[in-house]
């Protein structure tokens, strides 16, 4: 018996699932991080911009698909050469 109870063994358990599942929000926040109403233009144009300035055409999709109406909406403050580099890198 290691000497640990029942309590101490399934709180283990729970630190452990919990590290494991951190990259994945980790992910999310380094893609956008909402503001104090969520995620909105504020937020999501830098991160359109930088994603067009790194040449990340996995980025944008993945913007595109997780804040689909913010990113539709968030086109019209982009520069005409940064919507035409969605428009062809992001066919739908």
């Amino acid at each position: 018996m290691s000497g640990k109870t029942v309590k101490q063994e399934q709180a283990e358990q729970l630190q452990v699932a919990a590290e494991r599942a951190e990259p994945k929000v980790r992910q999310d926040e380094e893609l956008v991080m909402p503001g104090r109403f969520g995620v909105t233009n504020k937020q999501l144009i830098p991160a359109i911009k930088g994603a067009i300035a790194a040449g990340d055409v996995e980025r944008l999709s993945l913007l595109k698909e997780r804040y689909l109406y913010i990113f539709a909406n968030s086109q019209r403050y982009l520069k005409k050469t940064e919507r035409e580099y969605i428009a062809v890198h992001l066919k739908t």
